[in-house]
C-alpha cells in the first residue's frame, strides 16, 4: 500500500484495536509514552465519526502536532504495536 506522507492519513480502528487501546489506558500500567500514543490513536480514530484537527488532538494529549502525525503514520504503515511502542535503539543489547 502506497502512503502519501501528507497530513491526510486517516486512522480507522477496529473494535478489537479500540478495546485493546482502552484496556491499555485504563490499567495505567503502560509507560507514559505508550499511553500518550494510545490516546492519540483514540482521538484520531475516524471509525466513531469524530474528526479532530492535529492541533486539537495535540492539545488534548499534551504533545506536539508532529507527534500526532508521526503516530498516525506509523499506525497506518506498520500497525498498532509499532505505533504504540518505541523502536529498538541501535547499539549494545
Amino acid at each position: 500500500m502506497l502512503l502519501d506522507m501528507s497530513k491526510h492519513v486517516i486512522v480507522r480502528l477496529t473494535e478489537e484495536q479500540r478495546s485493546r487501546i482502552l484496556g491499555l489506558i485504563h490499567t495505567g500500567e503502560a509507560p507514559a509514552r505508550t499511553q500518550t500514543r494510545a490516546r492519540i490513536l483514540l482521538h484520531t480514530d475516524r471509525s466513531q465519526g469524530q474528526a479532530q484537527t492535529d492541533e486539537a488532538v495535540a492539545g488534548a494529549c499534551l504533545c506536539s502536532k508532529g507527534t500526532v502525525g508521526n503516530v498516525r503514520r506509523r499506525f497506518i504503515a506498520e500497525g498498532l504495536d509499532a505505533a504504540l511502542k518505541d523502536k529498538p535503539l541501535p547499539g549494545a543489547k
